[in-house]
């Protein structure tokens, strides 16, 4: 995997911080350092596949690398976040299969191992579809994504749905209203610590998606 565009990137945005490296001396670093924290890594990722509810989503990532049999340079940032763990998982590919091996279980499987549930909080992508199909997933799917659809049918056909939409988005929206509230009134904290944490405003990406809602 080549290192180098996302080195210089974070490169240019650290001097006014005080810390002013070149680009290749940290890609060179970086390289040193994976092998070694490698088994830390499966070790977090190993402990995040026994959990029984997964926040899962993805984003495209530009990889400046060329590997065999991959057109172009768009690779796949996966996130699968539990109580305790963290896990972000790079692909070429945003098919079921690759999420699948951080879930604990497979696209060829009919059931979870006996005794196990899996609850997937996510969008709509057909990898998730396809895995709330296996006995013992349930999915949870993502309200704000359930709104944007809402919105879009009710803006395709006025007549017909438009009530119906109206109506769905103002329950999400009360929704929204009362986790703000809980949130004014309760500390947040880190998962797996309990210790207070303090909100950290929405980067670029985040505010984007808010603004699609």
């Amino acid at each position: 995997m080549c290192w180098a565009g996302r080195c210089t990137g974070s490169c240019r945005r650290w001097p006014p911080t005080g810390f002013d490296v070149a680009p290749g001396a940290l890609c060179g670093a970086l390289k040193q350092v994976a092998p070694l924290i490698a088994p830390w890594a499966e070790a977090i990722a190993a402990h995040g596949r026994t959990a029984g509810h997964v926040h899962a989503g993805e984003t495209s990532w530009q990889v400046f690398g060329d590997i065999e049999d991959k057109d172009g340079h768009r690779w796949w940032l996966r996130t699968f976040v539990t109580g305790a763990t963290t896990v972000f998982v790079m692909g070429t590919s945003r098919s079921a299969g690759a999420a699948a091996g951080q879930l604990g279980t497979g696209r060829e499987h009919t059931a979870l191992q006996a005794g196990r549930r899996l609850v997937i909080s996510s969008d709509f992508r057909k990898a998730y579809q396809s895995l709330a199909c296996i006995d013992g997933v349930d999915p949870l799917w993502c309200r704000a994504h359930i709104r944007r659809y809402s919105l879009r049918a009710g803006a395709a056909h006025p007549e017909a749905p438009g009530d119906w939409c109206d109506a769905w988005t103002g329950r999400i929206a009360a929704l929204y209203r009362a986790r703000h509230a809980l949130a004014a009134t309760t500390p947040a904290t880190t998962p797996g610590t309990g210790h207070a944490s303090t909100p950290r405003a929405a980067g670029p990406r985040r505010a984007a998606g808010r603004r699609a809602l």
